[in-house]
Order: C-alpha cells, then sequence, then structure tokens
C-alpha cells in the first residue's frame, strides 16, 4: 500500500499527462477533504483507482470532430454568398480551399483561458456552450460558379464567401486568402 506522500505526485504527473500543463498552485484548499471517519491512505487510493476507472472507459470520436459553424446561404442570379458565423476566430486561423466544386472553410477558434481576472476577482471556466477547437465545413458549390474569382472577407464575427456565377465555369483546385 502507498501512503499519502507517494500518491500525490502520481496524481500530480497523471494530470501533466492528461492535460499537457503544470498542476495549478495550490489555493486555500488545495485538495478536497478527507473525512474524517476514512483511513486518508485508502481514500485516496479508492480516489485514484475511480478516476483510472474512468480513463479506462473508451472515448467518444465525437470528442474529437471539428464543431460546424453555422452558415446563411444567399443566392442570386451572377452571385452566391456564404456566410459563416465564426466569432473569435483570428483570421490567420481561418483555411478556405475549394477543390473541384467543393469548397472547405477550417479553422480553430482559440478556447477561453482557464483563468482570468475581473477588477482583481479570479475568474473561472465553469459552463460553456460555445464550440472551441477545431472547426470544417464543406460545402457543394452549384455548377456555373467561378471558384477562381472568389473572394473570402472576415467581418464582425462573420466569414462572406462570395463566389461568382456562370452558366460555365472551369473546374480545378485553389486557396482563396481571406481579407
Amino acid at each position: 500500500m502507498m501512503g499519502i506522500e507517494e500518491t500525490i505526485p502520481q496524481i500530480e504527473r497523471l494530470y501533466r499527462t492528461l492535460t499537457g500543463k503544470d498542476v495549478p498552485p495550490p489555493t486555500e484548499a488545495p485538495y478536497a477533504a478527507i473525512p474524517p471517519e476514512k483511513n486518508p491512505t485508502r481514500h485516496i487510493e479508492e480516489q485514484l483507482d475511480r478516476l483510472l476507472g474512468m480513463l479506462a472507459q473508451p472515448i467518444s470520436p465525437a470528442a474529437f470532430r471539428p464543431w460546424t459553424p453555422p452558415m446563411t446561404a444567399l443566392e442570386g442570379t451572377h452571385e452566391l454568398l456564404l456566410c459563416l458565423e465564426i466569432a473569435g476566430v483570428p483570421r490567420a486561423a481561418i483555411e478556405v480551399t475549394v477543390n473541384q466544386n467543393v469548397l472547405l472553410v477550417s479553422g480553430r477558434r482559440p478556447g477561453f483561458e482557464a483563468n482570468g481576472t475581473n477588477g482583481g476577482a479570479e475568474l473561472k471556466v465553469r459552463f460553456s456552450e460555445r464550440p472551441t477547437g477545431l472547426f470544417q465545413r464543406t460545402i457543394a458549390l452549384p455548377l456555373g460558379s467561378l471558384t477562381e474569382q472568389m473572394t473570402a472577407v472576415l467581418k464582425d464575427g462573420v466569414l462572406e464567401i462570395r463566389i461568382p456565377r456562370a452558366e460555365w465555369a472551369p473546374v480545378g483546385t485553389r486557396t482563396v486568402a481571406v481579407q
């Protein structure tokens, strides 16, 4: 049986392995209180076994899938306008690519900082419905899309992609610069 002093460094190593970050500095109460009726060493071993049991469960592949930004498509006689909502995504983190008549918009939205301050008070993320990380949207373009004249502009968190249209357009592969 391991003692508390040997178990805590193991938990800290596990934390660093899973998160890729150092263990946060201790606060007023760095660890949960151990119930007085429990043997402290046994309690920590039980908690560690519970954590390792949770880690042994298969992770859903959906946890690693990119999220899909919402889109609005507007179509006119001579133009197709696609608007993707990607607020908080830096321009440099967006890639717009056309291959044949398939448009791929991808990138990465950074997550919130784990800690922040508000007038000197520490803030911690407790809940967020805002998707972060990799995103991807694949769009089949209609025939006649003039992809060589396509433009992409990021404005107020909305990526506007304008695609002129004709009756016939050549098909190829190219990358579009986001301005």
